[in-house]
């Protein structure tokens, strides 16, 4: 139990740097997305004098016409800097961002965690063969809940939270603590801002979401213990 404590923190540690990556591939792909999915529809305008000091600031959009402000500023020997505004990610762009990055957080974590547990089970396989240990098939699971307890724990805050205690707590709070499942959790919430406004069948949704983890690591650990390398198999199979 005290090395399945062990690697549960280990792996748990390991989540960590995935939600980093996962927020800066969120980032990145939502970049992208906006520049390729939206278009300029206006721009903020900040005027400032000679010396550097703003003394206004306006906001146009393309569908009001010629922008006359800017013309009169520019007249009066003012500076007039602009910063454009895009048009809002919906519709099949949104969609395919959130997929798409989504796909690549999951892409991230079963490697992460594959890595991890795969050479576990590969070293409990060569133990139990060698009658240094006994067999326990579901070690990876265990591996894989203990690494959640923390995910599990601010949950079990959340339906504190909702059931009376603080129902206006944001459930992006939430969604940020578990940012490799962010695009599914945000399916799951579907615009809802506050715990409270959460129904039971969504409480139970998020619930299976934080099983990923255990089932990867019960996979990655059973194929580790089976001593089955998939990756070989499949360029194998490619070959062929």
């Amino acid at each position: 139990m005290k090395e399945i404590m062990k690697n549960g923190l280990s792996l748990f540690l390991k989540t960590l740097v995935i939600l980093i990556m996962s927020f800066i591939l969120t980032i990145s792909i939502n970049v992208l997305a906006i520049a390729g999915f939206t278009e300029n529809i206006g721009y903020n305008a900040y005027v400032s004098d000679e010396n550097g000091d703003k003394i206004a600031e306006y906001t146009h959009y393309s569908a009001d016409g010629d922008d006359t402000e800017l013309a009169e500023y520019e007249e009066k020997g003012y500076t007039v800097q602009k910063n454009s505004i895009r048009s809002e990610l919906k519709g099949k762009g949104y969609v395919i961002s959130q997929v798409v990055t989504q796909f690549l957080s999951l892409v991230i974590l079963c490697v992460f965690v594959y890595n991890s547990l795969f050479v576990i089970g590969n070293k409990d396989f060569n133990a139990v063969k060698f009658k240094r240990q006994k067999s326990d098939i579901l070690k990876g699971l265990k591996i894989g809940l203990v690494s959640v307890i923390p995910y599990f724990a601010v949950y079990l805050v959340c339906v504190v939270c909702a059931i009376g205690v603080k129902p206006d707590l944001p459930i992006s709070l939430f969604n940020l603590c578990n940012f490799y499942i962010y695009q599914i959790l945000v399916a799951i919430v579907n615009g809802s801002k506050y715990v409270g406004d959460l129904a039971v069948w969504q409480f139970i949704l998020i619930l299976l979401s934080l099983t990923v983890i255990p089932l990867i690591s019960c996979g990655s650990y059973i194929l580790g213990y089976k001593d089955v390398f998939w990756f070989d198999k499949f360029i194998f199979k490619k070959k062929k």
